[in-house]
């Protein structure tokens, strides 16, 4: 079936269409965050639309929606059908009701759509973690920094150019956030057999800040390392370590 255009349709509702319906029931019974609800706030259409022409992704929106195309590259992946840029083309048309040439539509993957994502992502991490008052226990801290990292599967014909861990293909993404809120304090990007120990900088900025770190960051020397510049850290103890 064919939808009508969705040009004003609002973030939940091409969310909603976009996510299998089991799996929406699913969604709904375990888990009480609403994604689609926390997107809808973070990217207002007015945004979406203000920013493509500053980062250059589009001149006139009367052929191409950089709304929808941003809906369509977020509900791909939310569907886990982001498989190559071929799916967000098919989601595109069918958010918009309409054929629309491949080539395009391929065109706009260039520098202009990597500011407007990046761009987007800088607004999120400030609208869905806003400046907040810390909890009296990290009030003794001059930061409080969560680092983590995620690897993202590839094409097989990258795997030359971004060699993945446990897959052909794949790049790591490693992200550091300030829990009272500013947004993303870094963000790096690296082979997905990188080692989440050599994203870490000790420098500095850690002095009087508390580094929370997954147990994939241990490394006793980085942690020496924090101490000497007067930081702190928290981790979960590895289950190899010496409890004595």
């Amino acid at each position: 079936m064919c939808l009508k255009p969705l040009q004003k349709a609002t973030a939940r509702e091409i969310l909603w269409l976009s996510t299998p319906k089991e799996e929406t029931r699913t969604m709904t019974k375990y888990q009480p965050i609403d994604p689609a609800a926390i997107l809808q706030e973070a990217f207002p259409r007015n945004l979406l639309e203000s920013l493509a022409p500053e980062c250059g992704l589009v001149e006139r929106q009367r052929e191409f929606c950089p709304v929808l195309f941003f809906w369509a590259l977020v509900s791909s992946v939310l569907a886990r059908s982001c498989t190559s840029i071929a799916a967000v083309h098919r989601e595109y048309e069918r958010l918009a009701g309409r054929r629309i040439d491949r080539s395009s539509f391929y065109k706009h993957f260039d520098e202009g759509t990597v500011e407007f994502l990046k761009r987007a992502f800088a607004h999120a991490c400030e609208s869905v973690f806003p400046l907040k008052k810390l909890p009296d226990c990290l009030r003794i801290f001059n930061d409080t920094l969560l680092q983590d990292s995620t690897i993202l599967k590839l094409r097989h014909a990258m795997a030359k150019r971004w060699p993945g861990a446990g897959m052909p293909a794949g790049v790591k993404l490693n992200v550091i956030l300030c829990a009272n809120g500013g947004g993303a304090h870094k963000i790096q990007i690296a082979k997905g057999t990188k080692s989440e120990v050599k994203f870490t900088t000790i420098n500095a900025r850690v002095r009087g800040a508390l580094l929370i770190l997954d147990m994939g960051y241990q490394s006793l020397k980085n942690f020496a390392r924090i101490d000497r510049h007067g930081g702190y850290f928290l981790t979960r103890l590895h289950p190899c370590s010496d409890k004595g």
